[in-house]
Order: C-alpha cells, then structure tokens, then sequence
C-alpha cells in the first residue's frame, strides 16, 4: 500500500510551561495509506482535533514532523506547502465559520469543482447537482449565503464543497454532528463509496462509536495526546491494547474485577484459566456480549468448561438494537451480561452467568497495558 501521510514523533504544546495539556499531542506515529479510510476517536480533549489541524497544516509541530507523500509537508518552500495545502482538505465541525459569509452556496460549489480542473459551465452544473443529489440538498441552497441554511445545511455544503474538489487526503472533525441519526447514517454511506470510487484516504475525527466500527478501515483511538491503539476495529474489539480502548470502545461497559492471582474471586475458576506469566494483581475484563446469562430452572446446569461461574439477579434491562442485556451483582459489582433471545426474563429474576477463558481479557493495574492474552479454552 501507498502511503500519503505520515506523522514522526508528533508533538505540540499549546501553552509554555504546561507540557502535553490541553488537548496537545505526545510522540504521535501513525501512517495512513492511499484509498484507506480512518477513524480517530476519543474523549474530548484527547487530541483529535489537534492531530487533524497538523495534518491539514493549520499548525506546526512543537517536534516531531508531519510528512506528505514521503517529504516533510513544512519544508520545500512555498510551492511544496502549497501543494501540501491543496491535497489536504478538512472540514470542520463548526462550518459558519469556514465558508465565506459573502458568498451563495453555488458559488461556493462552483469555486470547488474549477480547484484542481479546467472549467465547463455544463459539465461542473452535472457535477454540482449531483452533490446536492447525494448530499440529499435542495437545489433551492445554491442561491442562499451561509448565515441563511441551518446548521446541518451547512454542514453538507461545506463536505461537498471539500468532495468537489477531489482532495487526494479528506479531513474530517464531526462532519455530520448537526444532522439527525437517519439523515448521518445514509450520507454516511455515501461519503465512504464515493472515497472508494476515486481512491481518495479519509481521516474522520468523531465521537460516534458506531460510526466510527462501521465505517473505518483502521481506528486510532486516542487518549491525552497519545496514540492508545492503531489497528483494525475487529482487534480493538477482541483484543485491546490497553484497559482504556477496552473501556471506550463498547457499546455496553466492560465488566472488570481487580484480581489476586493466589486468590481470585471465588466465581473464577481458576484450573480453566492460565494467568498471565510474572503477575501478581490483574484486571479481568469480560465484554457484556461474552458474559451469558441462563435462568435457573430444575434442570439449569453451570456450563462444565467455563472460566467464570456465577449467579445474579436482574436489576435492569438494556437494549442495543434487538439484542437484550441485563445487570445485576456479581462479586460485588455491578454487572452487564446478555440474555438469551426470547428469554421472558423478569426483573428479580435470578441468572447462571457464565464465560468461557477465551472471553477474559488480562491488563496491568498499573500501566493499564494488555498482558499477554493468557486466557484460553480449557482441555483435559
């Protein structure tokens, strides 16, 4: 794969004398690749934006460099950050104040489309009423001003004013913040097919963990400046780096218990798990999803091979789609685990909760790092 950006020891401070606060960035490598498409998630305050006005050359470096196409995107006089300048294009949350105040949404699409190629009245009319089309616009915009259009209006002018001009590199902070839930979800789609039609890398700074597992080729999930994990949403998922990925990237919160590895919660079971090497004290983390409740009826049995037996009584639901969970007391505390589909469960209702070893995830008390995936599926 081509790479078309990169970051080296990325680094800003925004105030002297307070180093790495306020959002600023800590040795940040990472490289995104020709067509890829990324998402940058986190709280805020982590950095995000900062990343994202660095790569688009709104700001310089503390240390560290940011590099287009192979050459540091600062250096090479005015021609090379011009270039740098034109192959970057971001659009920004807050869009009254990026477009020009002066100027009619038409002529803004209109300035876009002749940006990199030769202008034809016809063929750049076909190309503007086109975006509106997948922008689900109005044609009605295009003699209005940006103060005229609300802010979600705005906010797809300004992302077809960027798509317009065929960017090699698209840079994104909350694009789609102001629109409704159907409205984000369907242009959502449409944003990532035309990337992949031209080849363009798309770089998304967003809040939305949905958004971000749907669409993203890659995620870099950031926390106080750092970079926490770069990799493929499915690792995340399955395999975080670090106690914080696994906390933020979840629709339902991760169940974690602070263990002593010579004396372990008593619903662990200890000959079906092989701990970490070295460790003393251990945070067990085990998804909602992978912690599975059963009722308990005359015939209910523990599952023979689980790493974590327990029982629980349902306190609350929650619904994520059409797939139920429950919570209740385990060990205590309070805990998220799935119910089966069709299960009539009753709040009150008392549970057999079970997880297998290959659900355990192992991280350092300390450094909150992943220790080795330690956890595995029990054989005689």
């Amino acid at each position: 794969m081509e790479p078309i950006i990169q970051t080296e020891r990325l680094s800003h401070i925004y105030s002297a004398g307070t180093p790495f606060e306020h959002g600023a960035l800590v040795d940040v490598d990472f490289t995104a690749y020709r067509g890829e498409y990324l998402g940058i998630i986190g709280h805020t305050g982590s950095g995000k934006s900062t990343l994202i006005q660095h790569l688009n050359g709104l700001l310089k470096p503390t240390s560290g460099q940011v590099l287009f196409r192979g050459r540091d995107a600062h250096q090479g006089g005015h021609r090379a950050r011009r270039q740098f300048h034109r192959a970057c294009q971001l659009i920004l949350q807050d869009n009254l104040t990026s477009l020009d105040p002066t100027m009619t949404v038409g002529a803004t699409l209109r300035e876009a489309v002749r940006y990199n190629r030769d202008w034809d009245h016809a063929r750049s009319e076909r190309e503007i009423g086109a975006m509106l089309d997948r922008l689900l616009l109005e044609r009605t915009v295009l003699q209005k001003r940006p103060i005229q259009l609300s802010g979600g209006q705005r906010q797809r002018v300004a992302l077809g004013r960027a798509l317009l001009k065929e960017a090699a590199v698209l840079l994104m902070d909350e694009p789609l913040s102001s629109l409704d839930r159907q409205l984000r979800l369907q242009l959502q789609d449409e944003i990532l097919r035309l990337c992949r039609q031209r080849g363009q890398t798309a770089l998304m700074v967003t809040h939305d963990q949905s958004e971000a597992l749907n669409l993203a080729d890659r995620l870099v999930v950031m926390n106080q400046g750092r970079i926490e994990q770069n990799d493929i949403p499915q690792r995340i998922v399955t395999q975080p780096a670090t106690l914080f990925a696994a906390q933020f990237i979840s629709e339902r919160p991760i169940n974690l218990w602070t263990v002593r590895i010579a004396a372990p919660q008593s619903f662990f079971q200890p000959s079906r798990i092989v701990w970490p090497a070295g460790a003393d004290t251990v945070v067990i983390g085990v998804r909602p999803q992978q912690l599975r409740a059963r009722m308990i009826g005359p015939a209910s049995q523990p599952e023979a091979e689980a790493a974590l037996r327990g029982e629980a009584v349902i306190e609350q639901f929650h619904w994520i789609g059409a797939q139920c969970f429950g919570s209740g007391s385990l060990g205590g505390r309070l805990v998220e685990f799935s119910l089966p589909e069709g299960a009539n469960s009753q709040i009150g209702d008392r549970v057999i909760l079970s997880a297998a070893a290959s659900a355990l995830h192992f991280f350092d008390p300390e450094t909150g790092r992943r220790l080795s995936h330690a956890a595995i599926p029990f054989s005689k």
